[in-house]
């Protein structure tokens, strides 16, 4: 994202797709880049603390899967966006 913010590239909201599901997102923060996570259904499930974009695959289960990124700075201010995806 050219403003602070997270921008999901992968998995697209509202979309179906297989498991392992492939999660791809980039942030920019102002201050400086602490970490960003993932949670899928409210669970963290991965976490980066070197560089403010990553490329990951999740093994989840079949149904309605809500996935929260976070980008985080070293003052603790947070960025979030949001996507649901169904695993089929």
């Amino acid at each position: 994202p050219s403003a602070a913010g997270v921008n999901v590239c992968s998995p697209v909201n509202g979309s179906s797709v297989s498991s392992p599901v492939n999660v791809q997102a980039a942030s920019t923060v102002t201050g400086t880049f602490a970490r960003m996570e993932i949670w899928v259904d409210g669970v963290k499930k991965y976490t980066e603390t070197t560089s403010t974009s990553f490329s990951t695959s999740l093994s989840l289960a079949t149904g309605s899967h809500r996935f929260n990124i976070y980008a985080v700075n070293t003052a603790g201010t947070k960025w979030e966006k949001a996507v649901t995806t169904t695993v089929k």
